[in-house]
């Protein structure tokens, strides 16, 4: 094992009375030891360290692309977390099949363009007769590519002309990459069917996407101490607002999509959404409202209750198999997997068409504009665009819960789908 990189700077030595400091495989002068002079360089490279502690001066022959990337990937400039960690993480993977061992001098528009098309024609990994990336993500990638340099530029890893110069490279053209994946609304009458092959975890969470339009990961990651019952609320960027005037429950993600963009994001709930969430939020604050180990405990139970109304014993008469299949244990919280593998599950168990969450959003979506409007769907969704300007945030509240009301006697799902929501709860 390594030793662990210093934490801080390391403490300048005296070498004929002169100061100077290690750092990064290269002595660093100072000044005459004592002096002013030694004091103030030491306090200047001090300070450098703590903003890229890898700078260093470096030879352009001899600096490669992967030293960059990781350079990049190292530095708090760097996305940090999340689903946007791992997609720049994919970009270096994918650019570095390519050009690890490429000298950053060397790398130019012709290069970028040429490793653009290389990603444009991958085969997919499961389905070898369909492209792997679509176009959308094949521009995300070559972005990634331009933010690296960019960050070399101000790091002064690389040149601005050598930046300047990759931003000359135009997209894919059309058909060149493959095309973006339409996301149709889920069929009501399909969405209808699945609920009752639902365990009561997944199925209250269809009715809370159904009702607010949330983001399957929003609805995932809720927990009691982020849904605000009663009371006033101060969201920044969405303003202050009483939830008992306007008659809603606030869910207010600590982390959601646009987190990285300072956004808000408040999802309101009434009527029956909120009659279906509230058996939930009774645990522990910081617990997931929606667990798959208490859904599978859950089917547990009654499997062995209905063992016992047989007559049967506890463990039944099941023959043991020889070698037991190998089963991960379920987690504690879903994920945008997980929930979606249940509801496949319960799709097949229903015998109609698969659809999967994030067709919730979207027939929450057509719904709220074909009766409210356009404005009501940014409004409810958390939609960002120009037209919904900073300062207008809070009113946009206002209009949530005018329509979360309006749709609360059903928790907004469509009328044939409303007395199947006793079953959730």
């Amino acid at each position: 094992m390594g030793r662990p990189q210093k934490s801080y700077l390391g403490k300048p030595s005296v070498f004929r009375d002169r100061e100077r400091v290690w750092w990064n495989g290269k002595w660093h002068d100072l000044g005459v030891a004592g002096g002013n002079e030694a004091r103030a360089e030491y306090g200047r490279l001090a300070a450098l360290w703590a903003i890229d502690p890898t700078a260093a001066a470096l030879s352009p022959d001899d600096y490669l692309v992967s030293e960059l990337c990781a350079d990049y990937l190292a530095s708090p400039d760097s996305p940090q977390e999340g689903l946007q960690r791992d997609r720049a993480a994919l970009a270096v993977e994918q650019l570095l099949e390519l050009h690890a061992a490429t000298a950053v001098a060397d790398f130019g528009p012709k290069d970028l363009r040429a490793w653009q098309t290389w990603l444009c024609g991958l085969p997919g990994l499961r389905k070898p007769g369909v492209k792997r990336f679509s176009v959308s993500t094949v521009n995300y990638h070559v972005d990634t590519v331009r933010r690296i340099w960019r960050w070399g530029v101000q790091a002064e890893r690389t040149t601005p002309e050598r930046w300047h110069a990759l931003k000359a490279v135009p997209r894919p053209k059309v058909g060149e990459a493959r095309a973006p994946r339409t996301v149709d609304p889920a069929d009501p009458e399909h969405v209808k069917a699945v609920l009752p092959f639902l365990r009561p975890q997944p199925r209250a969470m269809v009715v809370l996407q159904l009702a607010s339009g949330a983001r399957p990961g929003e609805v995932c990651a809720m927990t009691p101490a982020q849904v605000h019952r009663g009371g006033v609320i101060n969201v920044p960027g969405a303003g202050r607002h009483n939830l008992d005037k306007l008659g809603v429950w606030a869910y207010v993600p600590k982390k959601h999509k646009l987190t990285w963009k300072n956004k808000p994001r408040v999802l309101l709930f009434a009527g029956e959404a909120q009659a279906v969430l509230a058996p939930f939020l009774e645990r522990d604050p910081d617990a997931p409202c929606f667990s798959p180990k208490e859904a599978t405990d859950g089917l547990r139970a009654e499997q062995q209750a209905a063992r016992l109304a047989r007559g049967g014993g506890s463990g039944g008469n099941r023959k043991v198999p020889k070698v037991a299949a190998p089963r991960r244990s379920p987690k504690d919280r879903y994920t945008d997997n997980s929930y979606r593998a249940a509801i496949t599950r319960a799709c097949e168990k229903a015998g109609v068409p698969a659809w999967f969450p994030y067709q919730l959003r979207h027939l929450a979506a057509a719904e709220i504009q074909e009766v409210f409007g356009l404005d009501a769907v940014q409004a409810l969704l958390g939609h960002h665009t120009k037209s919904m300007a900073e300062h207008y945030a809070g009113a946009a509240v206002k209009t949530a819960a005018e329509v979360a009301k309006a749709r609360g006697g059903s928790a907004g799902v469509p009328e044939d789908l409303a007395p199947d929501l006793a079953n959730a709860r």
